[in-house]
């Protein structure tokens, strides 16, 4: 079971800003479906046959939340450089994600462009000072179903200063 809304837009008199896509952009009296409504999956049907300006049909069943990212990268560094971290989460229905990044520092990256499950995707982050961070982060997939958030502790510890007082 899975769960499909597929819309159907219809464009009589009008070329409405619906549907939001960038890639096929609508012409005036063609209608339109999508199986997800994101940029690139319409589909022109041709003239259209109703008198309607949208029609909506859903499928309801189960949708299974991505996987709990994984997140790789330098667990110690220095202040003030900038470090690469990698992502990854995996959908059991094959649906793209998009991460949530809480970098520990007040600064966050929301939700990233969607892209296929199970591939890496790649953030960079500086902490400007010294100290101790989680970086939490969560995926998404594109009916909105979200995983838990999962943790990299980080340290960009003070430098030492070594000296030597032979003498």
């Amino acid at each position: 079971d899975d769960i499909n809304v597929v819309l159907k837009i219809t464009n009589k008199d009008v070329n409405y800003p619906i549907p939001a896509d960038d890639e096929k952009p609508t012409t005036t009296g063609r209608t339109y479906y999508s199986v997800d409504g994101t940029p690139g999956s319409w589909n022109d049907l041709g003239q259209y046959s109703t008198p309607c300006d949208a029609a909506i049909r859903l499928r309801v069943s189960n949708n299974n939340p991505p996987n709990n990212p994984t997140i790789s990268g330098e667990t110690s560094g220095k202040a003030g450089t900038s470090y690469d971290y990698d992502f990854i989460s995996t959908d059991q229905d094959g649906d793209k994600v998009s991460y949530y990044i809480k970098w520990g520092d007040g600064k966050e990256t929301d939700w990233t462009p969607f892209q296929n499950s199970g591939i890496k995707f790649t953030k960079n982050h500086t902490w400007n000072e010294e100290g101790e961070y989680s970086i939490e982060a969560k995926a998404r997939d594109i009916y909105g179903t979200e995983s838990n958030w999962t943790k990299l502790e980080v340290s960009m510890p003070k430098d030492k200063v070594i000296t030597n007082n032979q003498g």
